[in-house]
């Protein structure tokens, strides 16, 4: 069903680019309205904006496996769902709004010096997107850069799974809030109903970054032997009691690491070292109940 909907929905140019039957529409309606310009204008400075995203990947080695124009803006999917190393998905995600404020600087450095520019409304108005663009793209909430550059934050403390369920409740709270202010000014003044479609936007993402958050998980922990075939990964350590639910040690586990849990007794003695391998492979076996003592 879903790639019948595709099929519809999207019109393929190229093995990576699709695009929305929705921009298609809207392009033509821009155009009989009377706003192509403003629309041409902000899509550009959409495209740049994922572009840096795209030469970003391309650094880390990262492979791009399509480009999306949609009718709310421009998405590069990546060959996989998620970035394991946190570092890269720091810098990818903060490429685009940081070339959106440089875009926005240096179209308002021409504007206020090169004066056969100077007050086209034109310029004014792309120095607007691209500062618009920065700015929500670097609130905190998936699937927006903001939302990954938290995520990938956090992960490096608390570890994957952990960080990935704080930062899809961060979403959800930010979300609703903005859906909040929406319609208190929808009731109270003369309101840019762009507000509701950034937040609706999100909220259609968010269920789609949910899904694709539990599938690489689940993956993850499949593959966990993986991780070490045939190389070098940094190794932690983490230190637990015998009696400590087996399940709670999983929230720990980051992906560009592997795990190995040391168990100890009452006097802190070792008792024994288990994988995290070891430690899943349990989990199936026995139960989601299990100790540590029982893996």
């Amino acid at each position: 069903m879903r790639r019948v909907l595709n099929k519809i929905l999207y019109i393929k140019l190229g093995r990576r680019l699709k695009i929305s039957i929705g921009f298609a529409a809207l392009l033509i309606f821009s155009y009989i309205y009377g706003f192509f310009e403003i629309f041409i204008l902000s899509y550009i400075s959409a495209a740049l904006h994922e572009a840096a995203h795209i030469l970003a990947a391309k650094r880390r080695g990262v492979k791009i496996l399509r480009v999306e124009v949609m009718p709310l803006g421009i998405s590069a999917k990546l060959s996989d769902n998620i970035i394991k190393n946190p570092d890269s998905e720091i810098i990818i995600a903060a490429a685009g709004p940081a070339f959106s404020l440089f875009a926005a600087a240096i179209i308002f450095i021409i504007q206020k010096n090169f004066y056969f520019f100077g007050g086209s409304e034109r310029l004014e108005y792309a120095a607007k997107i691209n500062i618009a663009l920065c700015a929500v793209n670097l609130i905190p909430a998936l699937p927006l850069d903001g939302g990954r550059i938290f995520k990938a934050s956090l992960s490096k403390f608390c570890g994957t799974v952990r960080a990935y369920n704080t930062s899809l409740k961060l979403s959800r709270v930010l979300i609703l809030l903005i859906f909040g202010v929406s319609v208190f000014l929808l009731l109270t003044s003369d309101f840019n109903f762009s507000l509701i479609l950034i937040g609706a936007f999100m909220l259609g993402n968010l269920s789609y970054e949910h899904r694709a958050i539990n599938a690489a998980v689940v993956k993850e922990f499949i593959c966990s032997e993986s991780k070490i075939d045939g190389r070098a990964v940094n190794i932690t350590s983490v230190a637990v009691r015998g009696k400590t639910p087996a399940r709670l040690i999983l929230k720990k586990i980051n992906f560009s690491r592997y795990y190995v849990a040391v168990i100890m007794d009452e006097s802190t003695k070792i008792k024994k070292a288990v994988t995290e391998s070891e430690i899943i492979n349990a989990l199936v076996k026995k139960g989601v109940l299990i100790t540590m003592d029982e893996v």
